[in-house]
C-alpha cells in the first residue's frame, strides 16, 4: 500500500489538492486528469485545424481566378469591379449603386490601357443600379482592368483598378 500512497501524495501535491484526504480525492483526480486530457486534446484539434485552414488558403480555386475590387465615387455612389478568368478570357464586370432608378451613366473598360468598351448605361430597378459585363483576351502577363463611370448630370464619377 505504500507505494499507492506515494503515487497519490505526488498527484495531491501536482494538482494542488495538499490539504485533501488521498483516500477521498481520487475522483476529483481523475476528473482533473480528464478535464486536462479533453482541453489538450481540444487544443491540439484546432491548431490543426488552423494550420490546415491557413495552408489551404483561400477559397477560390486559385489565387489569381478572381479579384473583387471596391471602387471610388466622388459622391454617395458605390462601384465594385469584379474581374475573373473564364474560359480563357477575362471576364470584366462593373457595377455602380446610385440606388436612383433612370440615371445614365458614361462607362468605360480598359485591359492596360486598351480600350474593351465604352457605352452608356442606366441605372435599373430594383435597386438603382448598373452593371456592365465584358469579356476581352487574356493578355499576355498580368492583365491591368480599369473601369470608370461618370454621371453627366451630376459630374459624379466612379472608378476602380484591379490586376488579375
Amino acid at each position: 500500500m505504500r507505494p499507492t500512497a506515494i503515487f497519490v501524495e505526488a498527484h495531491r501535491e501536482r494538482d494542488g489538492d495538499r490539504d485533501q484526504d488521498p483516500e477521498h480525492g481520487s475522483e476529483e483526480r481523475t476528473m482533473k486528469t480528464t478535464r486536462n486530457l479533453v482541453k489538450h486534446r481540444l487544443l491540439g484539434i484546432c491548431g490543426a485545424a488552423l494550420a490546415v485552414g491557413l495552408l489551404a488558403g483561400p477559397a477560390t480555386t486559385s489565387a489569381a481566378s478572381q479579384v473583387v475590387v471596391n471602387g471610388h465615387c466622388s459622391g454617395r455612389s458605390a462601384s465594385v469591379l469584379t474581374v475573373a478568368h473564364e474560359n480563357g478570357r477575362i471576364s470584366i464586370e462593373f457595377e455602380v449603386d446610385q440606388n436612383v432608378i433612370g440615371k445614365t451613366w458614361r462607362v468605360g473598360l480598359r485591359d492596360n490601357s486598351q480600350l474593351v468598351w465604352a457605352g452608356s448605361a442606366v441605372t435599373a430597378a430594383p435597386d438603382g443600379s448598373l452593371t456592365v459585363v465584358k469579356l476581352t483576351a487574356d493578355r499576355t502577363g498580368l492583365d491591368h482592368i480599369t473601369a470608370s463611370a461618370r454621371n453627366p448630370v451630376t459630374g459624379e464619377t466612379c472608378s476602380a483598378v484591379a490586376a488579375i
